[in-house]
Order: structure tokens, then C-alpha cells, then sequence
């Protein structure tokens, strides 16, 4: 296969790596399909064998109650990170020295857990000032802080998270209904 340019000349390399190996419409090859479902089924065995152990400290977790995202909603086409909660959770739950994912994964997705967001308040513009004396920890951190401006968020839900294990739809939604309850909502 002769090409002319660089870039002609890369795809012809892709194309003849591929050559005789199936591929599926994501361009991923099939065999390695096959790898990434038996490592997601095996995180997900891990993850249900870490719930089902917090009934050795008496009674098991019936759901998880957590943010779903770093803070208040942001604007659209302004949010980077997806799952921003994964680590904290993971630390919860397998101890502090967890480095099983990054904080970035959305990592409820991936094992098959249903979940329900549902908001708590709201941000006051005139209450939830930009603190100005915060240092950053890391890009991420600092992404987010300068994003922050009371004008730009006002009135914008801030919200949490309540997730169950795979199945268990409905006792997600129970827990939804108490904790609405709680909170004075009908």
C-alpha cells in the first residue's frame, strides 16, 4: 500500500494492525472487548463482596448517601469531571489506603448501581460568597474554585446522591421517599 502523506501513511498502519481482527462499531476489537467486560465483572464481584462484608460490623449498608458531583450544578458545557465522588466513597467503604480508581471515573455506571439525585437547597448569591482566602490542593481543585461566582450560580440546586446495589431499584427509591419525608417535602 503506497501513501503519500504522514497521516495516510498512519492509517494505512492502523489498517493493515487490523487486518483479519473483528471489530465492533465502537472500533474496539472484539477479543479486547471480551477483556474489559471480565475486568468490569470482576471489579463489580469486588465491589459486592466489600458491601455485603459491612455486615460483619452488624448490619449491612442499605444505600449510600453522597454528593454527586463536586458541588452546587453547574452551567452547561462547564462541568469536566465525572463521578467526582468515586474516591470517597471507595475509601468508605475498602479503607484509606484505596487506589482502586481515579476520582474522575463514574464509577456507579460501571457497576451496574442504580442511584437517584434529588436536590437540597439551593445557592444564595448573597450567602455563599467566593472564599477568597482558599488555596487550591491541585488543577482540579483550582478548575473548580475559580468557576465558583455567587452571580454565576445563584439560585442553582445543590444536591445528593443516593445510591443502592444492583437489583435494588426500589429500596433506592424508598430511601428517596424517607428522606424526603424528613426534610418536610411531601
Amino acid at each position: 500500500m503506497d501513501c503519500t502523506g504522514a497521516a495516510q501513511c498512519q492509517r494505512a498502519d492502523a489498517a493493515r494492525a487490523l487486518e483479519g481482527k473483528r471489530l465492533l462499531p465502537s472500533g474496539i476489537i472484539h477479543a479486547d472487548k471480551f477483556q474489559l467486560c471480565a475486568e468490569r465483572d470482576s471489579y463489580r464481584a469486588f465491589y459486592a463482596k466489600a458491601w455485603s462484608d459491612t455486615s460483619k460490623q452488624g448490619r449491612e449498608v442499605d444505600v449510600i448517601l453522597c454528593p454527586p458531583s463536586f458541588g452546587a450544578a453547574t452551567p452547561h458545557e462547564q462541568s469536566r469531571y465525572w463521578g467526582y465522588t468515586c474516591k470517597y466513597t471507595l475509601v468508605l467503604l475498602f479503607g484509606s489506603d484505596t487506589q482502586l480508581m481515579p476520582d474522575e471515573t463514574a464509577h456507579w455506571n460501571l457497576l451496574d448501581y442504580p442511584g437517584v439525585v434529588f436536590p437540597v437547597t439551593k445557592v444564595d448569591s448573597k450567602l455563599d460568597l467566593t472564599d477568597t482566602d482558599y488555596v487550591p490542593k491541585n488543577e482540579q481543585d483550582a478548575f473548580v474554585h475559580n468557576m465558583y461566582s455567587p452571580e454565576t450560580f445563584a439560585d442553582a440546586p445543590v444536591s445528593l446522591q443516593i445510591v443502592g446495589r444492583r437489583q435494588e431499584d426500589e429500596k433506592v427509591i424508598a430511601a428517596l421517599v424517607e428522606i424526603e419525608r424528613a426534610m418536610g417535602r411531601p
